[in-house]
């Protein structure tokens, strides 16, 4: 059986926070604590750290330090790339 691996490339990626918010502008290439210091000190902090799905409310519950991201995936730029090769 031929398997192929495949790997996304960054312009074909973005991280976002739950409920599809884009993170603050230049902050994507920061080290993990000094995004989580961008976005924990801005007037929007409900809509970034305080913001989760409710399948993660143990977490908070617990008191686990925790940051809720989502990857989306251009689907198309991925595909189009695919297809060329």
């Amino acid at each position: 059986m031929l398997e192929l691996t495949y790997f996304l490339s960054s312009s074909e990626v973005s991280i976002r926070w739950h409920g599809n918010k884009l993170p603050e502008s230049n902050t994507v290439l920061l080290t993990l604590g000094g995004f989580y210091k961008a976005h924990s000190s801005t007037s929007n902090i409900a809509s970034y750290i305080s913001n989760y799905p409710a399948i993660w409310k143990t977490f908070v519950k617990e008191k686990i330090p925790f940051i809720c991201l989502e990857m989306y995936i251009d689907y198309d730029a991925v595909s189009f790339r695919l297809l060329v090769r």
